[in-house]
């Protein structure tokens, strides 16, 4: 049997548990975590707790040691001198209503897309574009407007949930400025949400891409390039 690590999220902002199986008799684990936002190349991993002997479960405790937000899991598995690694993936959340974990799981989707840096995908309520303020360029990552409910079950609802994501940089009265790179990211946006589930939210079964202009012709007469992007979330969940 290989080794396997599970990672539990209490999703109540307390922590979770990490469960191991499968290892040898005898053998040391240690658990590692590292925060992760969608670039491998700057993990830092930070041992979790003090390693336990053979199978076992290792508590995850939040906000202390181990904060809120997404990280990689890295289980080291000794056993006569040779070494086992398993890493997972699993974000340590507060008490999210469905709707907030799509937002959050859209948003680390963009970021390890690796177009722009980390601190320019920023989640509103809505777009804007405020000078000195939103970085520039930025994508913004939105709650998408009216929410659908195309299938009715007997006891479970499709529910539609819609996330717009949008695209803003400075024109400077330039006609070409970034004109590929910015359609160049709304394709990549595009091609990595649509007619696929959602990683990390098991209650969305697929994305379907909403029509949306490639960018506001408007806005671009005064200088702001914006694309919009939607997505509706097609959820299945239990009434109550």
């Amino acid at each position: 049997m290989a080794v396997a690590l599970t990672i539990f999220d209490a999703e109540d902002g307390t922590g979770g548990t990490a469960t191991i199986a499968g290892s040898p008799a005898g053998s040391t684990n240690t658990l590692y975590r590292a925060p992760f936002s969608g670039d491998y190349g700057t993990l830092t991993w930070t041992q979790n707790d003090v390693p336990i002997v053979g199978d076992g479960t290792i508590a995850i405790v939040s906000p202390s040691p181990t904060a809120l937000g997404y990280y990689l899991w890295r289980l080291n598995s000794v056993a006569a001198g040779v070494l086992t690694q398993v890493e997972v993936f699993q974000k340590i959340s507060r008490d999210l209503e469905l709707p907030g974990k799509i937002y959050d799981a859209v948003e680390l989707r963009v970021k390890a897309l690796g177009l722009i840096s980390n601190s320019s995908v920023v989640p509103l309520l809505l777009p804007r574009k405020v000078k000195g303020v939103d970085p520039d360029p930025c994508i913004q990552i939105c709650p998408g407007g009216t929410w659908t409910f195309p299938v009715v079950l007997c006891s479970k609802d499709d529910i539609v949930v819609p996330v717009l994501v949008a695209i803003l940089d400075t024109q400077s009265s330039n006609f070409i400025r970034n004109k590929d790179r910015n359609l160049g990211w709304r394709w990549d946006i595009l091609s990595a949400f649509r007619y696929q589930r959602l990683a990390g939210v098991t209650e969305v079964n697929t994305c379907l891409p909403i029509e949306t202009e490639d960018f506001d012709r408007e806005l671009f007469q005064k200088n702001v390039f914006y694309s919009e992007l939607k997505f509706g979330f097609i959820t299945r969940t239990v009434r109550g």
